[in-house]
């Protein structure tokens, strides 16, 4: 039988591709993959996971979201900003939007800044 709980963790290696794909293919659905060298980077998983934490959401085992965790200080953040956590990369397969996928992984990223003593929590926009 199915359910509907998500379960967010980090990333394993041999799922990269597959979470590269699944953001790029939903910042296609909204019209905001950027230009090739951003696409480049949203499929780089192996790169940013040296330096973040990249998280996915699950459902019964199939990979429907990920998001890029900067911890304080981290060099993936845009902003220079040793007191913030950055969440960047957020993407949700089209077919799962509207349960809770995405807000599943941002409070994921919310309770990791918490931990990593963050004083504020920032999310860049990609760019266009």
């Amino acid at each position: 039988m199915a359910s509907d709980e998500v379960l967010v963790r980090e990333a394993k290696p041999e799922e990269y591709s597959v979470i590269g794909d699944l953001v790029v293919n939903a910042y296609r659905t909204l019209d905001d993959v950027g230009d090739a060298a951003y696409e480049a980077m949203l499929r780089d998983v192996a790169s940013r996971a040296r330096g973040s934490r990249v998280l996915v959401a699950e459902v019964d085992g199939e990979l429907l979201g990920t998001v890029t965790y900067v911890g304080p200080g981290g060099d993936l953040a845009e902003v220079a900003d040793a007191c913030a956590g950055t969440i960047r990369m957020l993407g949700v397969s089209a077919a799962a939007r509207g349960r809770g996928i995405g807000q599943a992984l941002v409070r994921s990223c919310i309770s990791r800044a918490i931990s990593d003593g963050a004083e504020r929590i920032r999310s860049t926009p990609a760019p266009r």
